[in-house]
């Protein structure tokens, strides 16, 4: 159980971890940046017919947010002279990655009505959320008023009219598609946000098969103490698939804001 990394490829990845961690100082820089679609553009057409949480606010959050948990990993990466934490720098990274899955979900709808659908299913999960959570603090919301302001909305747009928009897809479901828009990645986001998920949730066999094991004592032949390090291969592959994530997302976001 567990992984034996050559030198070489540690090394290698390495490398590419120092490589990353410019651009996300490089995206940090842009952490401010409004989305800003230019009057006419099919961005701006998907702003009017989610006026309730505009898209290109969703898509800026999305992108603030990844930015925030990435930076988080520079900023450790740098503190500590380059040391790859154990577990917790996995749970960024895959907060990351979630946030820009999302977005691309969104944006990657095809037609200005499946955007706008998408894009109201994710409000319409969120506000359950908040109602959940306003529930269990006791405090009083009308999130049937918020629903049924999504539901005019959607209204617009005859295509989907009839739609529901009461149930968002799966996490796994949504990596899954966009995933297939990506090519060329190393890790694909399902595989990174599992691996992450497993870690996140300290699911130690997870840990186990993805991180360096280094026996320290052999009990019995049959079992005994292992030391577990982090791996620089695994961490750059999760951070790098994160990155290009957060490519995607802009790319797509510039595409639909150009007049």
């Amino acid at each position: 159980m567990g992984q034996v990394m050559d030198a070489e490829s540690e090394e290698n990845a390495a490398k590419h971890l120092v490589d990353y961690m410019g651009r996300i100082t490089a995206w940090e820089a842009r952490s401010d940046e409004d989305i800003a679609p230019a009057p006419g553009s099919a961005l701006a057409n998907d702003d009017r017919d989610t006026a309730y949480d505009p898209i290109s606010f969703q898509i800026a959050h999305f992108r603030l947010n990844a930015i925030e948990h990435l930076g988080t990993i520079r900023t450790f990466f740098e503190l500590t002279g380059g040391a790859v934490a154990v577990f917790s720098l996995y749970t960024l990274a895959r907060a990351s990655i979630e946030a820009c899955a999302l977005g691309i979900w969104i944006l990657k709808g095809g037609t200005h009505a499946k955007r706008v659908k998408r894009s109201l299913i994710y409000v319409y999960a969120g506000e359950r959320d908040v109602a959940t959570l306003s529930r269990a603090s006791g405090k009083d919301r009308d999130s049937e008023k918020v629903y049924a302001r999504l539901e005019e909305l959607k209204a617009r747009v005859g295509s989907i009219r009839q739609s529901s928009i009461s149930d968002i897809p799966s996490t796994t479901d949504i990596l899954k598609e966009v995933d297939l828009s990506l090519s060329g990645l190393h890790m694909s986001g399902l595989a990174a946000w599992r691996i992450c998920s497993g870690i996140a949730h300290a699911n130690r066999h997870v840990a186990a098969a993805t991180h360096e094991m280094r026996l320290l004592h052999d009990i019995d032949g049959k079992s005994g103490r292992f030391l577990m390090t982090s791996s620089i291969t695994l961490m750059a592959s999760v951070i790098g698939t994160a990155l290009a994530y957060l490519d995607e997302l802009q790319r797509l976001a510039d595409r639909l804001s150009a007049a």
